[in-house]
């Protein structure tokens, strides 16, 4: 997992001093006992950290260098995600307790954030039977409901609308958010020009579906088995928090289940989806091009940030489905 790091271009360690600074000015101490680099880490680098006399647990996550890389929507992910456990807690949805983010660059060239260390089981990992894992989906479906029920003013990404700058429409909003990425994805020959104009125009020619869309619901983007934490009580498993709410958006609350990354039979019923309305033509259709933009996300991402050749090419095969 550790050579998987190695090979993202956003990924980069810091050094033991670089960790005492971090810690000196924001926990008082520069007493680390230890440091375990956690796996996975494409976009961020993250450690565990046991620090001072008493031990205390930390998680220490580092942002992305090479930030010219960055999808247009990944350049303020750490002050969006502050934002969006304010919220989360405010409604009693369970997420991590941020102790320090510190976008300043003071310290290292980088953006940080300290949370606390939560005594969990990722429920990925966490190699649980089918049905016990029905109990876990169906809740997940509940908290979602709840995270849909978080309303706002304007679409677009979390940081743009905390200064004002999101979109009055949804459709304008995922206009742009689909333009920056194909872009993006053209200047790093993901795709080429003449892919991309072809792409953009699948969602210009279907905006009267997209305008349908009129209230901004907070949608996580990013809700499957790897952003859930679990705890253990007494003999059973629950969710202790959903973690990664930096991508979150605010926006159509069916682009939360175009994913189908854990969106299931127990975990619709958590949420007590009207499954006539779910699955009408209009919004599976809509769904339809949610599933694109996350493809088109995928394709870059494994392109020009994570040097995924495979990852690349799979994307890149799942979005030419759509153009023939």
């Amino acid at each position: 997992m550790k050579q998987m790091n190695t090979e993202s271009s956003l990924f980069r360690e810091i050094t033991p001093e670089d960790m005492k600074r971090i810690t000196s000015r924001h926990l008082n101490t520069r007493d680390i006992r230890e440091a375990r680099l956690m796996e996975g880490g494409l976009f961020n680098t993250t450690y565990q950290l046991v620090c001072g006399p008493d031990n205390k647990k930390v998680i220490l996550r580092l942002g992305p260098v090479n930030r010219h890389l960055l999808l247009g929507f990944e350049e303020h992910l750490m002050e969006a995600e502050a934002h969006v456990y304010e919220l989360f807690e405010s409604h009693d949805i369970p997420c991590p307790r941020i102790l320090v983010t510190d976008t300043t660059h003071s310290l290292l060239g980088r953006d940080f954030m300290l949370t606390e260390y939560l005594d969990s089981t990722v429920l990925l990992k966490a190699g649980l039977p089918e049905e016990e894992k029905k109990s876990l989906h169906k809740e997940a479906g509940r908290l979602a409901a709840v995270m849909h029920s978080i309303t706002s003013r304007q679409f677009g990404c979390i940081y743009d609308c905390m200064h004002d700058r999101g979109f009055t429409s949804w459709y304008a909003f995922l206009h742009h958010y689909v333009s920056d990425i194909l872009e993006r994805s053209v200047n790093h020959n993901a795709f080429t020009r003449q892919e991309a104009d072809a792409i953009l125009s699948l969602f210009s020619e279907n905006k009267p579906l997209f305008d349908k869309i009129t209230l901004p619901c907070l949608v996580h983007t990013d809700l499957w088995e790897g952003n859930l934490l679990l705890k253990m009580n007494k003999d059973s498993w629950s969710l202790a928090a959903i973690i990664d709410g930096d991508r979150a958006i605010w926006g159509d609350p069916d682009f939360e289940m175009a994913s189908g990354w854990m969106i299931t039979d127990s975990f619709l019923e958590g949420y007590q989806i009207d499954k006539a309305a779910y699955l009408s033509p209009e919004r599976t259709e809509r769904r339809k091009y949610y599933n694109l933009v996350y493809d088109l996300i995928d394709t870059y991402v494994g392109k020009a940030e994570y040097n995924q050749a495979e990852q690349y090419k799979n994307g890149y095969n799942r979005v030419l489905h759509y153009l023939f």
